[in-house]
């Protein structure tokens, strides 16, 4: 979910139990499973997250997904309902209807490939490692519940090859909305993909061996919050910080045990010590990298 200034909520979390497990009464009384919970899958915990976190004030205007949740038709009628702008991938075989007298229905392919070269425009989905990220985009509009805003087919492809159609989208949209808006939201999946791999980098989101379903949910509930708690991973200023070591995964750990499970340690007295510890290391590495111990 995106919210109006342009930040990324990754907060909501839900455990997805497959049906043979919810079949197995016994194997969900071992690992804690209560005993109303159902089967939902994945598109429809989604839409419980999301509706949970609107009707909890967060404010936001748009809504991604990869294909497993913009082919779900069901989803976007709940997003649509709602009032929430989404821009969902899809598979080149999603089939649409555009609007007018004698509507065109066809697959999201063939829609693309029937469009003239000119239909193209390079914009870009955000900024990369390497600076902006530049892509030909192109968009159909489709018919939809007009009382809802716009509805959109939204095709990605290199700019270098011009035959590598790989992204396909379907969007609902307020009117008049710009192709470079399209683009930035459909490009702002992957750096939430970035978040979810930095978290399982840095801080081991999924470095687990829980075997109980409240473990579960405290391991992933407590884990994302480790950046806002340490300021180091915010860039925060220290006067040694260019002599440590990389913030290791037990050192992540150990911090997430001081401060978040521990009443009396004081946070700031936990983070010095974790300077301390790991600015000790890099002396060490550094006598013993020359041959020698200090």
């Amino acid at each position: 979910m995106s919210s109006s200034d342009g930040r990324w909520c990754t907060r909501a979390r839900e455990l997805y139990l497959p049906k043979a497990w919810l079949e197995d009464p016994d194997r969900c009384r071992r690992a804690g499973i209560p005993e109303e919970r159902e089967m939902a899958t994945k598109p429809v915990l989604a839409a419980e997250m999301i509706e949970r976190a609107l009707d909890a004030g967060i404010e936001a205007e748009w809504t991604t997904g990869d294909a497993v949740y913009g082919q779900h038709a069901w989803l976007r009628g709940r997003l649509e309902a709602r009032g929430m702008h989404y821009v969902m991938a899809v598979p080149m075989n999603q089939r649409a209807i555009t609007p007018g007298t004698l509507g065109v229905e066809g697959r999201a392919d063939q829609l693309f490939a029937a469009l003239d070269g000119r239909a193209w425009r390079t914009r870009t989905a955000g900024t990369g490692t390497k600076g902006e990220r530049l892509y030909a985009w192109a968009r159909i509009r489709i018919n939809g519940p007009a009382e809802t805003g716009e509805h959109w087919l939204l095709a990605r492809r290199s700019l270098k090859d011009l035959t590598d159609l790989a992204y396909y989208f379907i969007c609902h949209a307020p009117e008049y909305v710009t192709l470079a808006e399209l683009a930035r939201v459909a490009g702002a999946r992957w750096a939430i993909e970035e978040t979810f791999q930095t978290s399982k980098d840095e801080t081991g989101l999924d470095h687990y061996q829980v075997r109980q379903y409240t473990g579960w949910y405290r391991h992933i509930h407590v884990l994302p919050r480790v950046p806002e708690r340490h300021p180091l991973q915010k860039g925060g200023p220290h006067p040694s910080s260019e002599h440590l070591v990389r913030l290791s995964l037990p050192e992540s750990r150990h911090l997430i045990t001081r401060i978040a499970w521990h009443r009396q340690p004081d946070p700031h007295h936990v983070i010095r010590c974790s300077l301390w510890r790991r600015q000790h290391h890099a002396q060490q590495c550094h006598y013993k990298a020359r041959g020698h111990t200090p």
